[in-house]
């Protein structure tokens, strides 16, 4: 087992540090991050922010940027990292821009988090992330 730390940089920013739990592979180059992980609890609500891989979508009305709609992929129960030195990847993500907007990071498929109680989109929603050991602190 291993210890990540922030790895969901814009959750770390809104809501503080957190760390989650991985498994390093016996080879050392790869790190399978299980998915549905807390990462935050807001007690008034009595939600957690778990991690998640979807699409977030921009909808507009009326030509202007209205709210973002989030969709969770099921079918992805872990996300994984690849190890090359000091660079620590993330794999299986992939963002798009949205023609004409600076909203681009809510066009895209990636690794986020959800609110449990009512599946919302947290806010947070990475692709291409590239970390390096020490950004992550991986404990063993």
């Amino acid at each position: 087992m291993v210890y990540m730390k922030n790895i969901l940089f814009n959750c770390m920013i809104n809501y503080g540090p957190s760390w989650v739990q991985g498994v390093l592979s016996d080879d050392g180059t790869t790190i399978t991050v299980p998915l549905g992980q807390s990462i935050y609890r807001d007690d008034y609500y009595n939600a957690d922010l778990e991690l998640c891989m979807g699409t977030t979508e921009l909808i507009y009305v009326d030509g202007q940027p209205d709210h973002i709609e989030f969709t969770v992929d099921e079918r992805v129960s872990e996300v994984t990292y690849i190890i090359d030195g000091d660079k620590i990847m993330l794999q299986g993500t992939e963002g798009s821009e949205a023609t004409g907007q600076d909203m681009s990071r809510f066009n895209a498929y990636g690794f986020a988090c959800r609110w449990s109680d009512d599946c919302s989109f947290g806010g947070c929603l990475e692709w291409d992330t590239e970390l390096t050991r020490t950004e992550t602190k991986l404990i063993k």
